[in-house]
């Protein structure tokens, strides 16, 4: 599911979406990062919204996003 998901929101990304957050709810601290958020099936994808649209983040739904979640393009620790 997952593998299907990241397809679903690189297809979203690169036409840019037509609805996105600038964090996922409840994690408005995830805001300060500047990464724009979609969801897609029950993940949530971070990307960087410039003209390249990188990917940053993928994180499950029912994980503890703020520790999971990268402020920059370098993975996050997942200990």
């Amino acid at each position: 599911m997952l593998i299907e998901a990241y397809a679903d929101a690189v297809q979203q990304i690169s036409v840019g979406p037509k609805s996105w957050l600038t964090h996922p709810r409840p994690y408005p601290a995830l805001a300060q990062y500047g990464f724009r958020w979609i969801k897609v099936h029950h993940y949530w994808f971070g990307y960087i919204p410039e003209s390249d649209r990188i990917v940053t983040n993928i994180v499950d739904e029912t994980s503890d996003m703020p520790d999971h979640a990268s402020a920059d393009r370098t993975p996050a620790s997942i200990e």
